[in-house]
């Protein structure tokens, strides 16, 4: 008996030492302690139609790494890299670990800001969640990649969560009489109780621009997006005018489904336009590449800003991208359309109640005309709509959307003193 306990100490003895040694075999091999993080930074859309692949890289643009904790807010940032001309960059070694990452504050090239905080998670006509724009690393002997974190709290992103996306700052308009206009119209199923109320926007925006050298495009989206009016009509030829609002009626006809910013931004950018005023009711719901049609999806959000970033690179060239004016109406717009169209865009934010929907589309309308002294007419016409409702001038500008009926919010997202 003895002599076969004895047998059985040395076999399992050697079974766990053959264990051990398998062990050792699989770990990594080197320096165990220590690894890189690499992050890339998206700028425009591109023409690849993948999550992982649908923005240009940015070079230029900063990085910072903490150690992981569940609210962000309360992470100790430091530096981890700057992307280079591919919009990658890879850190020096850093301690084994599980990180966050995310886009330093104040650390876009010029003529982008970072996003440190977007707005997803709800539904197309509700708020939704202001959450950090953070990716998740894990860093164990070796090379880890951040992406940005798709789920409600910061954990680790899937591979097809694509860079980190940079909002390009929104161009100034030309000082000149005569703009080319692209209006983009929202089609999309929830607006269909408010349909009226989006025509007669429409329509007040292209009344108030009659009579003056203006050229007017219109596209529209919902789950896609179709170049409606492809061709420009001239506003200063009632012929041409009775053809946009014939369109615009065509337009809100029948609208339905989700709601794809990403294809409607995608499809102005090659619209050759100064101006693209953009009228929705809320959050998308779809992009190009996926997106359920019912809830706000961070990458329904950050492809939409990909393509707008597009639009503002690329207007009536590549060397003048066009301006992009927002207007909100309706119950959709909330505080957190104001904050992913702020992203968007880059001016003062303005949300509109229903019954003043066309005065929000004329306000942007001044907006396209009010720098123009070569047109006084216009300019004089202008200023008369500036102040209907008892509102001043700027307070006029339909330039953004807002969570609040009246509430104006600078591009840092406070409210004015």
């Amino acid at each position: 008996m003895e002599a076969t306990a004895a047998v059985l100490r040395r076999r399992t003895s050697s079974s766990l030492l053959a264990t051990i040694a398998g062990l050792l075999i699989l770990a990594p091999a080197g320096a165990q302690a220590t690894g890189t993080i690499t992050a890339s930074a998206g700028g425009t859309r591109s023409t690849v139609n993948t999550d992982s692949d649908y923005a240009s890289g940015l070079a230029g643009v900063n990085f910072q790494k903490a150690a992981w904790v569940s609210d962000a807010a309360n992470a100790s940032w430091s530096a981890l890299c700057t992307t280079g001309a591919s919009g990658a960059c890879t850190s020096a070694t850093v301690a084994n670990g599980r990180y966050l990452v995310r886009q330093t504050p104040g650390g876009a090239p010029a003529g982008y800001r970072a996003l440190t905080q977007a707005a997803w998670g709800g539904s197309s006509s509700g708020a939704s969640p202001t959450r950090d724009y953070v990716g998740d690393a894990t860093v164990y002997g070796g090379g880890a990649t951040a992406r940005p974190s798709t789920a409600w709290s910061p954990t680790a992103a899937s591979s097809g969560s694509g860079r980190f996306i940079a909002a390009k700052d929104n161009p100034v308009l030309p000082e000149r009489c005569g703009l080319d206009v692209l209006l983009l119209l929202d089609r999309s199923g929830s607006i269909s109780a408010q349909k009226s109320t989006y025509r007669n926007a429409a329509k007040k925006f292209v009344s108030t621009l009659s009579g003056t050298p203006t050229r007017l495009k219109i596209s529209s989206f919902g789950p896609a997006a179709t170049a409606d009016q492809a061709t420009f009509v001239d506003l200063d030829d009632p012929a041409d005018v009775a053809t946009a609002n014939a369109k615009i009626d065509s337009v809100y006809s029948s609208p339905a489904g989700g709601t794809n910013w990403d294809a409607g931004m995608k499809l102005a950018a090659g619209a050759g336009v100064d101006v693209v005023v953009f009228i929705t009711d809320g959050n998308p719901t779809q992009h190009d590449t996926g997106g359920d049609g019912s809830n706000v999806n961070l990458l329904d959000l950050t492809s939409g800003m990909a393509s707008a970033n597009k639009v503002k690179t690329q207007g009536k060239s590549a060397l003048a991208g066009a301006t992009i004016l927002a207007v909100g109406a309706g119950t959709g717009v909330t505080a957190s359309t104001r904050r992913d169209v702020r992203a968007h865009r880059g001016h003062r934010l303005r949300h509109v109640e229903r019954r003043r929907a066309g005065h929000q589309a004329a306000g942007a309308r001044q907006q396209a005309v009010r720098h123009a002294d070569p047109c006084p007419q216009a300019h004089q016409r202008g200023r008369r709509l500036g102040t209907q409702g008892g509102m001043d001038l700027h307070a006029r500008q339909a330039v953004g959307l807002a969570g609040d009926v009246h509430a104006g919010f600078g591009d840092d997202g406070r409210q004015p003193r």
